[in-house]
């Protein structure tokens, strides 16, 4: 009797594993299917195609999408119109990699007061070595980490260090953004092959083999709109109306007071997009002035 109860739950177990195997098929869908994007983002990065199949990957990819996607829409959404269009500026002027805009995107979500625990500021998060690295002004009057113009044009310039530092190898520079170079140099026992740095074999630690899947699903999910794919990000990226932050040089010190009534800009407005200074009537020679105010 045992013997046939135990018979007939091994059968019944072996038809719910089979179903359950030929349901996971029939949901099934590619990553090159859902992103059409990919093949821009993994040419981008030096990244081969075929990384499009990798299990490691596309476990990741089935398991955060959505969650990424709505943290992307309300990033585009409380950004649109003045910091994203700013990082996009900074982006191509400084010709680096479109794809290395996911940086910020990543790091901050593109939020101007992002403060982590470790003291990391601004939308690149920057700690206090790394900003004084790039010569970041950080003293009594102001902190540069928190200017969205300056930290963008450093982050940049950090980023194109990197990839240069790796012969254009881009993900590796992406990778050593999160951990440092040298500890990329030392854990990725030279081998800059991603499918092997994502891996259980891999002596990364986990938290860069999961920045680096970040940075991917979400510039796939940000550039499927560039072919003809979700069209609420397509008209998010495409609605600022070109209105970004300029930098402009006061020779003569001013008062936020006397600029705010100069540009007829709100002071409120213009301490937010000026975070970098830490009184109210700082001395200073730069500040930031959205566009619009300047037309």
């Amino acid at each position: 009797m045992k013997m046939r109860l135990f018979l007939k739950f091994a059968i019944l177990n072996s038809f719910l594993v089979s179903f359950s195997q030929s349901s996971d098929i029939k949901n099934y869908i590619s990553i090159p299917e859902e992103f059409p994007s990919y093949q821009y983002v993994f040419n981008s990065l030096d990244i081969p195609l075929d990384f499009a199949y990798d299990e490691n990957f596309y476990q990741f990819v089935q398991k955060y999408k959505k969650n990424k996607r709505k943290i992307y829409l309300k990033m585009l959404k409380n950004s649109k119109d003045i910091i994203f269009p700013t990082l996009i500026k900074g982006v191509m002027d400084s010709k680096a990699n479109y794809i290395f805009s996911y940086v910020p995107i990543i790091e901050s979500g593109l939020n101007i007061k992002a403060a982590s625990r470790t003291g990391a500021l601004g939308l690149w998060q920057f700690t206090k070595r790394t900003g004084k690295y790039f010569n970041l002004m950080n003293n009594k009057y102001v902190d540069q980490r928190n200017d969205p113009v300056m930290s963008t044009i450093m982050g940049l310039k950090y980023l194109k260090k990197l990839e240069k530092e790796y012969k254009n190898n881009r993900f590796m520079a992406l990778m050593s953004y999160n951990a440092g170079s040298g500890y990329m140099k030392r854990h990725s026992d030279g081998i800059y092959d991603l499918s092997f740095l994502i891996s259980s074999r891999s002596r990364v630690k986990n938290e860069t083999k999961k920045y680096i899947q970040k940075i991917l699903l979400m510039a796939l999910i940000g550039e499927n709109h560039r072919f003809m794919f979700d069209p609420e990000i397509h008209y998010l990226k495409n609605s600022s109306q070109g209105n970004f932050l300029i930098r402009l040089d006061f020779s003569n010190l001013q008062t936020f007071e006397s600029i705010s009534k100069k540009f007829k800009i709100p002071i409120k407005e213009l301490r937010f997009f000026n975070r970098q200074f830490k009184r109210k009537n700082p001395n200073f020679h730069f500040i930031n002035i959205p566009r619009s105010y300047l037309i």
